[in-house]
């Protein structure tokens, strides 16, 4: 009589009675038999009834009855007892995940693309899981290894295959690598709050750390992952936003600890060339009696290009006077220290500020200025308008220099993307008012190559310092598109050392045993038998492989 729950209530306290009373009564040669025969007739028999009622009970998470029926089947062998019920909860925590991601408020567009927000939702989302699951492995499973095994296949598979990321395993990369850096970077006090009541800051920002390291570990694409990462904290450390230098090396030490030292060797590599160029920015301001004194605030950070996601910039800027003066100061001072290094200007992620008096300006603004933070072309084509002379008319005048177009893309040497993107970023500030479009209706805010551009001499703002030099969107998505392009690459590169390393070695392979080995030795990714098949191929045509002539299912290493 009664439901199942009971029935596994009763049993399991008559389990416990029968088992005192046979060690108090019985020799302890007959043990063994008698709890067989007591395990066959009260759980055996019952078996199936026991399995049906499992998945009910993680449905509504009875943690008690839980553990109470897994104390009951793990006394059944492997295959009648615990091994059906894995599964099943392997394929309700993966349902629970992908249901978690897909309930989650966000709009089409904020699903499509990668946002910081997009990347804290759907990390906190998947961490949530997580901790459900984990919490009930340990107080209804015991930590069963099976059920831990489980549980770790479920979350691999919803965290990489989602809502989010229906198609893409590398999204999970980037969303994590963008999640690290919202943690990591100055400003983001509330994503690091929460935690223990009471404990520091730096220890909530440690736990968050290892929770993201969580989710690290069920990655398919750690690879993808590394990039991101890799690119994030090169801009927190040349932009100096890096929230706590304890956080940043906590998260390259465990990082270590879960993908060995080959994986962080360029990040450490990172920190030394910011140690480096501290020393060597202090020591140049220090020699200003031989290489000169340098009129404005100048922190110059040396990067070793191996090292860091940068490269030359396509275009060659005509470097504004003033500044390049100073470079040419600091190119003879390393020069002296270093004999024979190429010196290469990274204009493109290079930062400045500018304090600017408006005619018209009043309150704070009209004794003490605004200050604006811009990139280096934002720079050289605001210096245009508060040159005293130059290829514009108007100089001398309350209002400033009016330039065409033509002319600032003359002066400063950009292309017509760059010079049509910032101006268009000046002119949405209202720092500078565009006339002459060609249409009369064209706000003073309108970009075009027809037009010509002045400085707003009514220029107001609430606040003192503006900052001018956030990445457009367009520019974001190009550089996830780009930093997509070169992973494709790298994987390229590390199927073919693969292939070409185990052809080495074995000398002769068939197609079947050459694909395996292939994805067994590649760690970083999940290597596609299309992309495997694919670099076969290439490898083939560099004249690294041949097909045997007695049979073209098998290839032959040439050395």
């Amino acid at each position: 009589d009664g439901t199942i729950i009971d029935y596994i209530v009763r049993v399991s306290e008559r389990f416990k009675e029968e088992d005192e009373r046979a060690e108090l009564y019985l020799h302890e040669s007959s043990l063994p038999e008698f709890k067989q025969a007591l395990t066959n007739t009260l759980i055996g028999s019952q078996k199936e009834s026991l399995r049906a009622e499992f998945k009910p009970m993680l449905e509504v998470h009875e943690g008690d009855n839980l553990r109470r029926l897994y104390m009951l089947l793990r006394r059944l062998d492997d295959k009648d007892g615990l091994e059906p019920l894995r599964a099943v909860f392997s394929d309700h925590v993966k349902q629970a995940g992908l249901q978690a991601v897909e309930q989650l408020s966000l709009t089409p567009e904020e699903t499509a693309n990668a946002t910081p927000n997009v990347a804290r939702l759907f990390v906190s989302t998947l961490l949530g899981v997580h901790a459900t699951y984990t919490k009930m492995l340990h107080e209804s499973f015991l930590d069963d290894p099976g059920f831990s095994k489980a549980l770790d296949h479920a979350c691999s598979d919803f965290v990489n295959f989602n809502a989010i990321c229906p198609a893409n395993e590398n999204k999970a990369s980037l969303l994590l690598a963008m999640y690290c850096d919202v943690l990591l970077k100055k400003g983001s006090a509330a994503a690091r709050k929460a935690g223990a009541e009471g404990a520091s800051e730096d220890d909530n920002l440690e736990e968050q750390l290892t929770q993201a390291i969580c989710i690290f570990r069920y990655l398919k694409g750690t690879d993808v992952f590394q990039k991101f990462y890799s690119k994030f904290l090169a801009r927190r450390l040349v932009y100096e936003q890096s929230a706590s230098t304890h956080g940043e090396e906590t998260m390259i030490s465990k990082l270590k600890e879960v993908s060995g030292v080959e994986f962080i060797t360029r990040l450490a590599r990172m920190f030394n060339d910011m140690i480096v160029s501290k020393d060597m920015s202090d020591e140049f301001k220090a020699k200003s009696d031989v290489y000169g004194e340098v009129p404005f605030d100048f922190d110059m950070k040396v990067l070793n290009l191996v090292s860091w996601p940068y490269s030359a910039p396509d275009v060659k800027l005509e470097v504004p006077p003033i500044l390049s003066t100073v470079c040419e100061q600091y190119k003879r001072y390393l020069d002296d220290k270093h004999s024979g290094r190429k010196l290469t200007w990274l204009w493109n992620i290079a930062r400045a500020e500018i304090k600017l008096f408006f005619p018209n300006a009043t309150g704070p603004a009209a004794k003490s200025g605004y200050i604006f933070h811009l990139t280096t072309y934002q720079l050289a084509i605001l210096l245009l308008f508060s040159a005293e002379s130059g290829p514009g008319t108007g100089y001398g005048t309350p209002s400033g220099p009016t330039l065409t177009y033509g002319q600032v893309l003359a002066a400063t040497g950009l292309n017509d993307e760059i010079v049509l993107g910032e101006l268009e970023v000046f002119c949405k500030a209202r720092v500078l008012n565009s006339s002459g479009t060609g249409d009369a209706s064209s706000p003073p805010t309108a970009v075009s190559k027809s037009a010509s551009y002045s400085l707003n001499v009514d220029y107001k703002s609430k606040h003192l310092r503006v900052n001018l030099a956030n990445m457009k969107k367009s520019e974001q998505k190009r550089e996830i598109k780009d930093t997509m392009r070169a992973v494709d690459d790298d994987r390229m590169f590390t199927i073919q050392a693969a292939i070409v390393r185990i052809m080495k070695s074995r000398k002769q392979l068939s197609h079947r045993q050459l694909i395996e080995e292939t994805i067994i030795q590649i760690k970083p990714f999940q290597a596609q038998v299309s992309s495997i098949k694919k670099t076969i191929d290439q490898l083939i045509d560099k004249a690294y492989l041949e097909r045997d002539a007695d049979s073209r299912d098998v290839y032959n290493y040439l050395a």
